[in-house]
């Protein structure tokens, strides 16, 4: 038969076990959100960078092709390479994540 002090010591070791179990868990938890933010950070990238080059390309096409004569578009020039640089940007970045 358990004394009073063995109840209190299995029940202060079963504590200690639960609380353990869950430390644990939470750890295990973490590591799958983290997995699954790098996921989501790499499938971002690689669609800025899609989208980048490809609008880039299409606002800088006037000029690419030489019509530009009476064109006089120099917001889109900006927007161009803004998006152009935007695209090359995060394709490096998503190329030095692999």
């Amino acid at each position: 038969m358990l004394t009073r002090e063995d109840k209190q010591r299995e029940m202060m070791k079963h504590h200690r076990d639960k609380h353990h179990y869950h430390q644990k868990r939470k750890a295990g938890y973490d590591d799958v959100l983290e997995r699954e933010r790098i996921r989501v950070e790499s499938d971002l990238f690689s669609i800025v960078a899609i989208l980048g080059i490809l609008f880039g390309l299409l606002f800088l096409s006037p000029n690419i092709t030489g019509n530009v004569i009476g064109s006089g578009n120099d917001s889109s020039n900006i927007v161009g390479i803004t998006l152009l640089i935007m695209g090359l940007i995060a394709g490096f970045a998503y190329f030095k994540r692999r």
